[in-house]
């Protein structure tokens, strides 16, 4: 008799587990019969996005950033001596948990309007970057020590930041707040090759300012969206 009541548990739990989980194991089904989803896709202006380990990835040019430093190496190092064209990466995560799934339609109106708006973001993130940098100068002085000057010297203005950082990424991120998603800019820089430089951004304003893994941080963009009374930066 146990042995019956624990044969119907057991089969209860599967059939509960089987409606939880219905729509990924269809996937998975799709996968394995050979239905497997599509890798490359259109998303906008003729970008072309290939499906990578866990994002959307491609290419496209910004050409405010042209004349900064050309950072498409590996973990946002300099890739050339030349400054950079205006071409940047672009990473978009999957509405889906890191399958690929074409991307929402707020991502596509968030990366627009980043696109459309490309010289007033330039403008907002360089500001945002030059007001903090004092107190980042201040906080690596012992850290760079003798190599303070030549990679985080004094600023006077934000175009000063030219020859000190380049735009790697456009991360748009799968959080969005009416309407549009949230955008994220990398950047690797001089005085922390290691950490690199990131903003997030929405909208138009400026949202947070820190290392790199700010730009792609959906933590940060879900305390944005949830929090009504917090000010963007800019």
């Amino acid at each position: 008799m146990e042995t019956k009541y624990a044969i119907v548990f057991i089969l209860f739990g599967v059939a509960v587990l089987v409606v939880l989980f219905s729509e990924r194991i269809s996937k998975f089904l799709q996968f394995f019969k050979g239905k497997r989803p599509e890798r490359n896709i259109q998303f906008t202006d003729s970008i072309q996005l290939k499906w990578g380990d866990y994002f959307w990835e491609g290419q496209t040019v910004l050409s405010s950033w042209e004349g900064f430093q050309e950072r498409l190496g590996p973990y946002s190092f300099v890739s050339s001596s030349a400054p950079s064209k205006g071409v940047v990466r672009l990473s978009v995560s999957s509405p889906d948990n890191n399958l690929p799934s074409p991307p929402s339609e707020a991502q596509l109106k968030g990366f627009c309007f980043v696109r459309d708006a490309d010289k007033l973001l330039q403008e907002k993130v360089l500001n945002a970057v030059f007001d903090v940098y004092p107190a980042w100068r201040e906080n690596s002085k012992d850290f760079l020590g003798e190599d303070l000057e030549e990679q985080m010297p004094a600023l006077h203005a934000p175009s000063d930041l030219k020859p000190l950082i380049g735009l790697s990424t456009i991360h748009v991120l799968n959080v969005e707040k009416d309407g549009l998603a949230y955008v994220g800019f990398e950047f690797g820089c001089t005085w922390d090759e290691e950490h690199g430089l990131g903003v997030m951004t929405h909208a138009g304003h400026v949202i947070e300012v820190g290392s790199a893994d700010e730009s792609f941080s959906e933590s940060t963009a879900e305390e944005n969206k949830l929090s009504a009374r917090r000010t963007p930066l800019a």
